[in-house]
């Protein structure tokens, strides 16, 4: 046995591992550890097939099925984002209608799985081509899923960012970055794929197994450490601020076109949040949501988003963050400050982390806050907020 079979067994063994855990493990969101279950269980699968073509292994007409399954690791990846961001997920309903896909990669496995069995890898050129194919189509259907997978989570990212002010887990920024991951590496797939079948190169690279090994450990890990999104406060809040809009006669008519909000109440509004923030400095308490703030301005929650929208050209948690950041930029310039620690001054804004805290003040001051202390300590804060 070689060093690259000795690897795929230990990562073999890693996945069934990983699979056992998963199903013992009990979890808040069981579907999505059903649908993660399946996907690295496939994986492991196909790394099952690859070990035995290395090692010359017989390999049996019925377990080129497996090169079939392949094909939901797409649906399934994308089934797990549903049931994370949906609060109501029909999971065998949506399971049933999604292997559909398999049809046509049926044909394809029919034209691969030879009638007998190939004794050793040296026969496996025998179906060369016809895998190459197949495993073009596979990484066709991944991509095009992994895709809709990303605009799911765009979606669920902009929900909640209308009206929550501190988001962290529940944005599920981890298997965002895991989907362009797995999307960037069908996309080489395709490409060797494509040379493959045109015969300039005789096999794929190697190193391509390791990418794929990481998929299973990443998303392993990440879905493992997920919580459940939709707890009842945060469902609560999001039914109060959402059922205006799912009441509407009329959804397809122009945003906030049917709102009886004119503009002197719109400023009349606008007016009454300023105050709360720079006087009361309510954008301080680090769980606010537009539930609570509607509520002590004294307004529906659809009619605060959309005062927000309007006026501040941005969503709730936009408008709350340049607040916190003009607050930190301001103790960040007293050289009262200037040994405190950047996580207190993180705290005392609303933030509940210093990487998100890091990550908004970058993304707004163009700069790390301790760059930013260094160069704007021993000045006046003169800024100002209101537009």
């Amino acid at each position: 046995m070689d060093w690259l079979s000795a690897v795929q067994l230990f990562v073999l063994s890693q996945g069934l591992l990983l699979l056992v855990i998963i199903l013992a493990v009990r979890s808040e969101t069981p579907n999505a550890n059903k649908l993660l279950a399946m996907f690295i269980g496939i994986n492991t699968m196909g790394i099952a097939l690859h070990l035995a073509v290395r090692t010359e292994a017989i390999i049996y007409q019925p377990f080129y099925i497996i090169y079939l399954l392949m094909i939901m690791k797409g649906p399934l990846i994308y089934l797990y984002v549903r049931s994370l961001t949906e609060q109501q997920f029909a999971f065998v309903r949506q399971l049933l209608i999604h292997t559909l896909c398999l049809l046509p990669g049926l044909l394809a496995w029919l034209a691969i799985a030879p009638e007998q069995p190939l004794p050793s890898a040296s026969q496996i050129s025998e179906v060369d081509h016809a895998i190459a194919v197949f495993y073009l189509l596979n990484s066709l259907i991944l991509f095009v899923y992994g895709v809709a997978a990303l605009r799911l989570l765009h979606s669920h990212e902009h929900r909640l960012k209308k009206t929550f002010s501190s988001l962290g887990p529940i944005t599920l920024g981890w298997l965002k970055w895991l989907i362009i991951y797995i999307i960037t590496l069908r996309l080489t797939y395709i490409a060797t794929g494509l040379l493959l079948s045109l015969g300039l190169i005789n096999e794929q690279p190697s190193f391509f197994l390791f990418l794929d090994f990481g998929v299973i450990y990443l998303i392993a890990i990440g879905g493992l450490r997920q919580p459940r999104i939709f707890t009842g406060e945060v469902q609560k809040v999001l039914e109060r601020v959402e059922q205006p809009s799912l009441t509407e006669e009329h959804p397809t008519q122009t945003k906030y076109e049917r709102s009886a909000l004119d503009d002197d109440s719109i400023n009349h509004i606008w007016g009454k949040l300023q105050a709360c923030f720079e006087q009361d400095l309510t954008y301080m308490r680090e769980d606010l949501n537009l539930s609570q703030l509607a509520d002590l301005l004294g307004v529906t929650s659809h009619e605060l988003s959309q005062v927000i929208n309007l006026r501040s050209g941005g969503n709730f948690y936009e408008l709350v963050n340049r607040y916190r950041i003009h607050k930190a930029q301001q103790l960040l310039e007293d050289p009262t400050n200037q040994h405190r620690k950047l996580l207190d001054i993180a705290l005392e804004v609303g933030y509940k982390s210093q990487s998100t805290f890091y990550s908004q003040f970058s993304k707004q001051s163009g700069t790390t806050p301790r760059k930013y202390r260094e160069k704007h300590c021993l000045t006046d804060n003169t800024g100002s907020l209101a537009r």
